[in-house]
Formats: C-alpha cells, sequence, structure tokens
C-alpha cells in the first residue's frame, strides 16, 4: 500500500470518527425589525461553539461555554442587539460581533432568570433579571437595566423571603400595559405549604401587587404566558402535576380580581418544557411511555389540539416587535 493511500485511509477513519462526537443543533432564528439570521450550536466532543448566521456571513461568537443562553433581541435608540446571558454576565452583539458585557457586579452571584420587554413603552427595551447565589435554585433579586449605548440600571430589590426563580412580562388584562410576573416558592397565609406561585406586579417605575394569590388549581413545575385564543389577554399557561404523578398542561385567564381555569390537555408521563412562537402557538417537550417527543398544541374551540412536530427542539422565533405606533 503506498504512503498515499494509508494517509487517505487515516484521514477517513479520522473523520469517521469525530463525526460520531460531532453534533449540531439550532438555538434559535433572529427575526427582528434589524436583524434576521439564525445562531446555531456545534459541539465537538462536548466542547460547544455557538455560531450565528446573518445574511451570508457566518461568524463564531462564543466557545468553550455550557451554560450560554440566548435570551432574544434588546433594542435601543440606535440598534438592536442579540443578548446572550451567561452564568454571571450579560452579553450583546450586533450583527457582526459582541460590542458589550455586564458582570452583575458580585461575587458568588448568578442570573436565575431573565426577560426582555419595553416597560416604559420609550422605545427602549428593560432587561429584567432575577440573581441569587451561585449552585442554589432560589435567588433573591430583582434586577432591571437598559442598554443605550452603555447598561444603565432602574431598580433593584431584595426579596427576603419570596425566593423567586423566574421573571416574565405579560399583559394579563389587556389594557396595554404590561406587568411583571415572578414566579416565587414560599407558603402564604391560606396555604401554609411550600410551593410555587406565580405572583404579578403592575410597573410604574418600580413594581406594585396586583395579584398574589395562594397558587393555581395543582402543583406546578413552570408556566409562561401567552394570548392563546386572540383576545389580547395572555393567559397563563403551566405544567401541572396530577394526583396520579402524571403532567398536564393548564390554562388560566384573567378575571378582574385573579385567574380562573380555562381548559387542561391531555396528560402525559412527564412534561419537560413548554414554550412558544410568536404567533403565541405552545411547544411542549413530553415523554409517554419511553417515546420523549415534541408537540406543538393549538388552543382553538375551547379545546387543546396536538400536533407531533419534529424531534429536536423546535426552532422559536424571537417576536418581531415594531414601534410603538404600528
Amino acid at each position: 500500500m503506498t504512503r498515499k493511500k494509508k494517509f487517505i485511509i487515516f484521514f477517513l477513519i479520522i473523520m469517521i470518527v469525530s463525526i460520531q462526537f460531532l453534533s449540531f443543533e439550532y438555538v434559535s432564528l433572529i427575526k427582528s425589525e434589524r436583524i434576521n439570521g439564525s445562531i446555531f450550536c456545534i459541539k465537538f466532543w462536548d466542547n460547544p461553539i455557538y455560531m450565528m448566521k446573518n445574511k451570508n456571513l457566518i461568524k463564531i461568537i462564543e466557545k468553550g461555554k455550557e451554560n450560554i443562553k440566548v435570551k432574544g433581541c434588546v433594542k435601543s435608540h440606535k440598534d438592536e442587539y442579540i443578548l446572550f446571558i451567561l452564568e454571571d454576565e450579560l452579553r450583546l452583539y450586533d450583527r457582526d460581533e459582541k460590542i458589550i458585557s455586564y458582570n452583575i457586579g458580585k461575587e458568588n452571584r448568578r442570573i436565575i432568570s431573565c426577560a426582555i420587554e419595553d416597560l416604559n413603552r420609550d422605545e427602549i427595551d428593560e432587561i429584567l433579571l432575577i440573581t441569587g447565589k451561585k449552585g442554589e435554585s432560589f435567588g433573591n433579586e430583582l434586577l432591571i437595566l437598559s442598554f443605550d449605548g452603555a447598561f444603565h440600571e432602574h431598580f433593584r430589590k431584595t426579596f427576603y423571603h419570596l425566593n423567586p426563580w423566574k421573571v416574565q412580562i405579560a399583559d394579563v388584562d389587556g389594557d396595554g400595559k404590561k406587568e411583571v410576573s415572578i414566579g416565587v416558592y414560599k407558603k402564604t397565609r391560606f396555604h401554609s405549604i411550600m410551593a410555587k406561585r406565580p405572583f404579578i406586579y403592575d410597573w410604574n417605575e418600580g413594581i406594585i401587587p396586583k395579584w398574589r394569590g395562594s397558587r393555581l388549581s395543582k402543583p406546578f413545575e413552570d408556566y409562561i404566558f401567552a394570548d392563546i385564543d386572540g383576545d389580547k389577554m395572555d393567559e397563563i399557561i403551566s405544567i401541572e402535576v396530577l394526583r396520579n404523578g402524571k403532567d398536564v398542561i393548564n390554562s388560566y385567564k384573567w378575571k378582574g380580581f385573579g385567574f380562573e381555569g380555562v381548559r387542561e390537555s391531555s396528560s402525559y408521563d412527564k412534561i419537560y418544557e413548554i414554550c412558544k412562537d410568536d404567533k403565541n402557538k405552545i411547544y411542549a417537550k413530553v415523554k409517554n411511555e419511553e417515546e420523549i417527543r415534541w408537540i406543538k398544541l393549538t388552543y382553538k374551540d375551547e379545546n387543546w389540539t396536538e400536533e407531533k412536530i419534529k424531534d429536536y427542539v423546535p426552532i422559536i422565533y424571537i417576536k418581531e416587535r415594531k414601534g410603538k405606533n404600528d
């Protein structure tokens, strides 16, 4: 065998072995007013490399970080940026490269949850963060920032007994003003058991309690907001646990003084996570018997209909948000 043939065989063996340790995963498609591209992750020997494709340009943006999360687009007066979350740091990218980083500024702290929305309706997005100690599931602080060439802190509040674990933005009553929802883990006056609860606050340069109900109808693992029936009011969509140990998707609508149950989905052995797209379609990663799959749930005629989709995480578009006069 000639040296050339040996080299070709050796090269092919290396390629075959490498492919076994190579995986590809979409993270998200970015669809906004100024950015239209995709972010994906290539893992080689379990080392992630995050890449961004914008038009015909593909560029490495991060590598070697397991805990990178893409949160969406942040709008300022001048431009729009993609926000990445690391354990204790925010990173903003424009169409081509990183422009600025922001560390939460305290040792042994991490970012637990993040949401993006224009709370003040001034066409500059706020970045809402729940932060807490590294290694712990629950946080103890809400931090609100904005970016307009530099990061600015607008609000900071410490929660000593609420154990916050999630922050979200919604319009539950359809008045056009956004509410802040903080997922907490605590006892209440009418339910003296430690449990997860979705608190709702009005926003007026600070958070003002709107609804701090005792619980949902059943113990729940996670929740999001989505306008599932097109009435401009965001419903609570939750993963709840039945008495037999199975999980369901449940939904609740604001009724002026609290939330009222709307409809449950079919039950599953396990529901791992839920998310939504820009058309308020609900996606869930579920398990029945030994099969784990992604499904799309649509609320229509007061019922949930299920559609099986591809076996990998669905590509969720980051919602295109236009100016306040559009």
